[in-house]
């Protein structure tokens, strides 16, 4: 999998925690950027939320969901 990243990915998340570490450093120099620093790191927050919620689910039953056609999976049989 490490071998797969490409260079875009390593560069665009290098920018991105360039930009989030010198984002609190800048928020004391104007007095109006402390808005969009805040609202960036708001959502920011937002975003790795909903990234993180997916993960505690349980993917046990998912097989079975898939095997009986249950739920989303009976779009499967459509044919």
């Amino acid at each position: 999998m490490v071998t797969r990243i490409k260079s875009t990915t390593i560069t665009g998340t290098a920018v991105i925690l360039l930009y989030l570490l010198t984002l609190p450093a800048l928020l004391h120099v104007e007095n109006g950027l402390w808005r969009i620093g805040s609202s960036a790191i708001g959502g920011g927050l937002f975003f790795g939320l909903g990234l993180l919620l997916p993960l505690p689910r349980p993917v046990a039953g998912v097989a079975q969901k898939i095997k009986h056609r249950e739920g989303v999976f009976r779009i499967l049989n459509w044919r």
